[in-house]
């Protein structure tokens, strides 16, 4: 959801096996609800923690 792909190119680009590690509570059951997370959780944290003038700040 970074809209730079830099957290995937490896995936499209790279060796032809690759292993993704993922914390347990970054894990949601649909894609309804991975999107709210990224949206309602992730973004407005990332934001603060970079000090980012947005309004999800």
């Amino acid at each position: 959801m970074d809209h730079t792909g830099n957290r995937i190119v490896g995936s499209l680009f790279g060796h032809k096996k690759i292993f993704f590690v993922f914390g347990i509570n970054k894990i949601e059951p649909t894609l309804e609800k991975a999107i709210s997370r990224a949206r309602n959780i992730a973004a407005p944290q990332n934001a603060k923690r970079l000090g980012l003038n947005t309004p999800c700040a």
